[in-house]
């Protein structure tokens, strides 16, 4: 869907989400055995998901760099990432489409 030279931006959380110890933060949602496990996923390339409560399709994913590079092979290169200083919750991944 993305021409040659295009560009995509992903965002995405980083793994410093899985850190996050506010009460009301979305890692509220987790168990202690939840966050290790998110963390070990985090930790071997994995992305780390929860669905939120009575959500099918929404949920807390925190996303490795390496899941982006298997999710996507051959056709893209990561350019850049970098943090919002307004939220350092989310992450943008700058990807373009080689060829």
């Amino acid at each position: 869907m993305v021409a040659p030279g295009g560009l995509v931006v992903f965002t995405v959380r980083p793994g410093a989400f899985i850190d996050d110890t506010s009460p009301n933060g979305e890692m509220a949602l987790f168990t202690p055995e939840e966050c290790a496990a998110a963390r070990l996923a985090y930790d071997r390339g994995e992305i780390a998901y929860k669905p939120y409560p009575n959500s099918e399709r929404w949920g807390v994913a925190i996303t490795p760099m390496a899941y982006l590079r298997k999710l996507f092979p051959v056709d893209f290169e990561i350019l850049r990432s970098q943090f919002f200083f307004q939220n350092w919750t989310q992450m943008p991944v700058f990807m373009r489409r080689c060829g």
